[in-house]
């Protein structure tokens, strides 16, 4: 598969260097690369998945994570700002260290054992913070207060 985009040599080969990797471990009956899918299509994307593992740096808020988190599913992440701001209590189960694969290897298994009360726990805990800080209605609701 080659992205629809256009990027950089250095993503290009990065890329080409991950597919690699997943056909030597004989990983790719588990690992699709979709590529980018339309708005309209990502809810059956969240759907048919167990975890979302995020990956950015940015130090920001990633839409995405809102998007899984109000899809039901349990999240995991290396950004800081959203293990401390947005995970609470499940900080030190979800979030790990950035470039620390083996600590996101451990969240990963400790997420598959969980029991499913536990994993109801956590995401309806994710799915009452969407609902209370992201709402759309809440959200502009908010910003004609400010106005």
């Amino acid at each position: 598969m080659t992205w629809p985009w256009k990027s950089s040599a250095e993503q290009t080969a990065y890329f080409e260097k991950i597919k690699a990797l997943v056909e030597k471990k004989k990983l790719s009956g588990i690992i699709k690369f979709v590529g980018p899918k339309p708005n309209r299509d990502i809810q059956e994307y969240y759907a048919g998945a167990d975890l979302f593992v995020h990956m950015s740096r940015t130090g920001s808020l990633d839409k995405a994570v809102l998007e899984a988190m109000a899809a039901g599913i349990v999240v995991v992440s290396c950004n800081d700002a959203i293990v401390k701001d947005i995970f609470g209590k499940y900080g030190d189960e979800l979030g790990y260290g950035s470039g620390n694969a083996r600590v996101l290897a451990d969240r990963i298994l400790l997420i598959k054992y969980l029991s499913l009360d536990k994993k109801k726990e956590i995401t309806d805990y994710f799915l009452d913070f969407t609902e209370e800080k992201h709402d759309l209605v809440k959200l502009i609701k908010r910003i004609t207060e400010l106005l």
